[in-house]
Formats: C-alpha cells, sequence, structure tokens
C-alpha cells in the first residue's frame, strides 16, 4: 500500500517544543493526528489499513513506527488498529498460534550461553511463546536454566505455572502443576474437561461485548450535537450531566440486554453514565488542546465509554460472584474475559493481584474457543 506522503512530513523542535510539519504545510504542535483525522481522513484511512495489513504479515508495533519514521509512537499504532477490526473496517489475523510449527528453538533464536552475563536480545517465538508479546519473559531463560542445572529424569516443579513458560520448556508428556490463583487452575480444568457451560458463557459475554456499539446506533448525532453544543458553551457541564442522565433512564430496558440476566443491572447504568460523563470531559480538553475533534474520533470515544462500562460490569460481577450466588462456570468466564480485554484499564480495582500471567495461557484458550 502506497504511503509516499511519509516521506514529505518533517519532525522539528522549537523552543522546546515537538512540531510536525504536514505534507500539505501544514505545522502541528506535538501531534499530527487530530489534524490527519480531520483534514486528511482518506491518507489516515489508508495508514491505518496500512498498520493492520504490515500487522498481519508479523511485523511488530515497532517496526511499523519506524517504517512511519516515529512520526507518532507505536501505542498510537497499536489503537488505530484495534479501531479499524472493531468498526469492522479491517480483519486481524492475531491467532498467530493457532497452529504450532515447532516445539523447540531454531539456531537464530537460542544457543546456550556460555558466560555469568545471559543476553537475549529478541524473545523466542516457538511453542507458545510469541516474540513480540511485551508481557512475557524470554523463553530462552527457563530453556537455559533447565539445560544447565537439571538432567534427565529430575523433578522440575513449577509452582506458579501462570502462561506454562516452564512447563512447555520441559515437554514433559506427564505435568502436575499449580499457581496461587484458583481461577486458573480452574480455568485449566474447565478446559481440559471442555466444560460446556463455561464455554457457552464465553461466547454469551463476547457477544454482547462485540453488539455494544448498537447502543449508539439512532443517536449518533445527538450525542455530535451536544458535544458541539458543550464546546461552545451553549450548555453547561451540569446540563451535560442531566442530558446523559435523561438518556440513560430512556434506555435502561435496552442497557439491560447487554447484562447478565439482568443482575446487577444497576451497575451498568451507573458505570454508563460515569464513563460517559468522562469521555466527553476529556474531548473537551483535546478540543481545547488541538483545536479539532472530527465526528469520527467523538464517536470512536463514545463506544470506548460503552465499552469501558461493560468492562466495569464485569468486573463487578467477578469481585462480586461469591455473594451473587453466581455459578462457579460464570465466575471463572468473567474471570477469563476481565484478565483477557480489561486488565490494562483496571487492574488496581481488581482483588486478586496475581494476573499477570504469559500470553501462552490466553493463545491456547482462544485457540479452543475459535474451534468451538
Amino acid at each position: 500500500m502506497s504511503t509516499s506522503n511519509i516521506d514529505q512530513i518533517e519532525v522539528f523542535f522549537e523552543n522546546g517544543v515537538r512540531k510536525v510539519r504536514c505534507f500539505c504545510g501544514k505545522i502541528c504542535k506535538r501531534s499530527i493526528l487530530p489534524h490527519m483525522r480531520a483534514e486528511h481522513p482518506k491518507e489516515w484511512q489508508k495508514w491505518c489499513l496500512d498498520f493492520v495489513d504490515l500487522r498481519n504479515k508479523g511485523w511488530s508495533y515497532k517496526r511499523i513506527m519506524r517504517k512511519y519514521r516515529t512520526i507518532f509512537t507505536w501505542t498510537v499504532i497499536e489503537r488505530e488498529i484495534k479501531k479499524m477490526v472493531e468498526q469492522g473496517k479491517a480483519s486481524l489475523d492475531i491467532w498467530k498460534k493457532e497452529r504450532i510449527d515447532r516445539w523447540e528453538p531454531c539456531k537464530e533464536e537460542f544457543s546456550l550461553p556460555t558466560t555469568t552475563v545471559w543476553s537475549f536480545p529478541k524473545r523466542g517465538s516457538w511453542a507458545v511463546h510469541q516474540s513480540d508479546y511485551r508481557g512475557n519473559w524470554p523463553p530462552q531463560i527457563p530453556r537455559s536454566l533447565i539445560m544447565k542445572y537439571s538432567e534427565k529424569g529430575d523433578v522440575i516443579f513449577d509452582p506458579f505455572v501462570g502462561g506454562g513458560a516452564i512447563y512447555f520448556e520441559v515437554c514433559a508428556k506427564k505435568a502436575a502443576i499449580n499457581d496461587f490463583s484458583e481461577e486458573l487452575i480452574t480455568l485449566y480444568e474447565y478446559i481440559r474437561s471442555g466444560n460446556d457451560d463455561f464455554f457457552h458463557a464465553i461466547h454469551y459475554l463476547d457477544n454482547i461485548r462485540c453488539s455494544i456499539n448498537d447502543l449508539m446506533k439512532n443517536d449518533k448525532g445527538k450525542f455530535l450535537t451536544v458535544f458541539n453544543k458543550l464546546i461552545s458553551k451553549e450548555i453547561t457541564d451540569k446540563e451535560l450531566r442531566t442530558f446523559i442522565k435523561v438518556w440513560t433512564l430512556d434506555h435502561e430496558q435496552k442497557l439491560e440486554q447487554f447484562t447478565y440476566k439482568h443482575i446487577e443491572s444497576h451497575v451498568l447504568f451507573e458505570e454508563v453514565k460515569k464513563n460517559l460523563s468522562r469521555k466527553f470531559f476529556r474531548m473537551e480538553k483535546l478540543y481545547k488542546e488541538n483545536g479539532v475533534l472530527c465526528d469520527p474520533d467523538i464517536l470512536d470515544n463514545l463506544y470506548t465509554a460503552f465499552h469501558s462500562a461493560f468492562y466495569m460490569y464485569i468486573r463487578h460481577l467477578y469481585n462480586f460472584s461469591s455473594d451473587l450466588r453466581l455459578p462457579k462456570f460464570f465466575s471463572i468466564a468473567t474471570f477469563f474475559l476481565f484478565v483477557n480485554f480489561v486488565i490494562h484499564l483496571c487492574f488496581a480495582s481488581i482483588k486478586i493481584i496475581s494476573l499477570m500471567f504469559p500470553m501462552g495461557v490466553w493463545l491456547i484458550i482462544l485457540r479452543i474457543l475459535i474451534q468451538r
């Protein structure tokens, strides 16, 4: 895909402030994104589709960023790819480990360290490992430890299995695994046994998540009008909150469809009001800073508010599953969905703090979900 205009963009600093000169000649303060979205939407969409295409070819976010001459950060690229997929404008081949090609590393990925200083510039990608997942540890470490300090027939005990990095390096035909998280172990047991109730609950909740954007289907114009009135000072902050409160009350029946059997639906109502208010005021601040905020960006922010409200509702069900007497399989389904989609949003609010597992476990579970 042609992205020739990239070469015509210049990044420079003036009095310590980062500035970007667009290919059209416009000089933007700090970031070119608001300008691109407002003035060059077709070009910006072309770039975003290129992000997805390169990602599907196996490029890391940072490699894509370098192709675009670090005009924007890799987190921007990651966010825009997610938007394109959620809006149905592109499809992302995120199941790279749907099929495991090899269980052993190639020569370029691993050689046994011969000194006391171990250096692994790139994470391995054999077995269930993902080389570009920034949250995991290099699988070269457990492989080196096992090869250097164990012999054939030794018992290797992993008390905190997490995503199974050590288990997959041992490649044992039989293994006993343990973890501090009771939910994680139960999750593995459900997967091993093919628990139908659990998988049905996962699909049920994920179908809700995928249809959340429908909430604003008939009210896009109304929300855009309210935002324009907010930034032009035609309505006060108090009037905005009143609008959100009235809108939520009018749509409670529809919102209840996004809950689990109408359980604790009031929590979702409150989260919708809270997240919409935050997004409106955040967008108002962005508008003041950048002088422009185009309609697609406004709507994207509002969609995010609804998704965040749903995630907070899921968090509530998970944290109070015992008090609410939810079935065990459903509690584990909320655990999986919560960790998989929202741990970066509200990790500080969760009761259990040992949930930062490597990607391997999620790849295994998601692969099984696809097959089902």
